[in-house]
């Protein structure tokens, strides 16, 4: 299980988070402003994305489904899933 405190993966412009086994991978992601990341859920459980400070959140993701948000400010950003809040990156 991935975790916040896991190697930082660095990613481009557009960088990807798979859901899987009730993880984040990776865990812990370093993009540039203004870069997109989409999540993508491949559990058969629902997932979202949810920022600690509040700031964002993406949709509810059932299996096979993703959702897209741009990172327009520098920052740390940490989240969890809402529904587990026990998921972290």
């Amino acid at each position: 299980m991935e975790q916040a405190g896991d190697p930082v993966v660095r990613g481009g412009s557009a960088a990807n988070v798979a859901i899987e086994d009730f993880a984040f991978a990776p865990g812990n992601l370093e993009i540039p402003v203004g870069a997109t990341v989409t999540w993508t859920n491949r559990d058969s459980a629902p997932h979202d994305a949810t920022a600690r400070d509040g700031d964002w959140q993406t949709a509810r993701l059932s299996d096979g489904e993703s959702d897209t948000l741009t990172f327009t400010k520098r920052g740390t950003f940490d989240y969890y899933c809402s529904i587990h809040p026990s998921m972290k990156a």
